[in-house]
């Protein structure tokens, strides 16, 4: 004990439990700290990333089906199948026309803008 000079033991024992529980107030603290941010990246994935992939893949589907829709109105054999065609087409072009305007909020950064309006304008033409 030649190290700590003339040190009771006591003290030595008190000074490394102090130590040692600042040692774990700090670690508590980083932990506290690492939650914190993990929670606001859980918040923000629930809030807009999850939504909007779900959106994207409703749209994806969506305009899937309208193309076959159109795809079937050339093949037709009759003229109530025909109309029977245009009619679902003309719901699913409407559902894919609502949804990306819902998605417009969801937009999150200038990138992503210019991938949406080139998605609006394709979709248009």
């Amino acid at each position: 004990m030649a190290i700590f000079g003339n040190l009771k033991i006591k003290t030595v024992a008190l000074v490394g439990s102090l130590l040692l529980a600042g040692a774990a107030v700090g670690s508590a603290a980083m932990v506290l700290t690492a939650t914190q941010a993990l929670g606001s990246r859980l918040a923000y994935s629930a809030e807009n990333t999850v939504p909007s992939l779900q959106l994207l893949g409703n749209v994806r589907t969506t305009m899937i089906e309208a193309r076959l829709s159109l795809n079937k109105q050339v093949i037709s054999s009759s003229e109530p199948e025909l109309r029977q065609y245009r009619e679902t087409t003309a719901k699913q072009i409407g559902t894919v026309d609502a949804a990306l305007v819902t998605y417009r909020s969801m937009v999150s950064d200038d990138a992503e803008r210019v991938i949406y309006d080139k998605v609006l304008s394709r979709w248009a033409d």
